[in-house]
């Protein structure tokens, strides 16, 4: 393949990501009752692919300490079947600095286990606060009601919009550096 047609295709798949952080709206087309078709859109498609930008996102804009720069990336997600297929299908075996990203799965709490970014649907549930130790895990829910206590972020879909909220000493205690370009997604 040519080195043109390969910078096309780069740029579509940068168009295409671009698209999908821009906002995009998945969308379908079903039949109502007298057989028209409608437009439908698809919330929990369009948020759970919204949320493993970010979560990627975030994943680069952070800088872990030196003992979390070694092996693999990984980011677990607990309770949230959604998004750990969009972060499996847009996120798994990319690369943050020298470190390759594996996205699992995480069902129960494992104390041998270290995830750099752990991603919690179900806030509520108490599984995922025994990874909110002293561990360099940054911890991101999806609540409504704000950033939980162990936590560093949370993602908030408020009317179609994506919300970022931090809390920035939780990361300092963690070790964990927000860089400037991230820090501008919260508030």
């Amino acid at each position: 393949m040519n080195s043109r047609i390969r910078a096309l295709l780069s740029f579509g798949a940068f168009a295409l990501a671009g698209s999908l952080i821009a906002g995009t709206v998945w969308r379908t087309l079903e039949h109502d009752a007298v057989g028209v078709q409608q437009e439908v859109i698809d919330d929990l498609n369009t948020t759970a692919t919204m949320n493993s930008w970010y979560v990627y996102g975030i994943a680069e804009g952070c800088d872990w300490p030196e003992s979390a720069r070694t092996g693999t990336f990984r980011i677990g997600v607990m309770d949230h079947p959604e998004l750990l297929k969009f972060l499996m299908s847009n996120c798994h075996m990319n690369q943050i600095g020298n470190q390759t990203v594996e996205v699992s799965g995480v069902s129960d709490a494992s104390p041998d286990v270290f995830y750099h970014i752990l991603c919690v649907g179900d806030v509520e549930s108490d599984a995922w606060k025994a990874y909110a130790g002293d561990a360099p895990t940054l911890i991101v829910t999806l609540n409504a009601s704000g950033v939980p206590e162990g936590a560093v972020v949370n993602l908030k879909n408020v009317g179609g919009r994506t919300e970022v909220m931090m809390d920035l000493e939780r990361a300092a205690k963690l070790k964990i550096s927000i860089g400037n370009e991230l820090k501008s997604w919260g508030q």
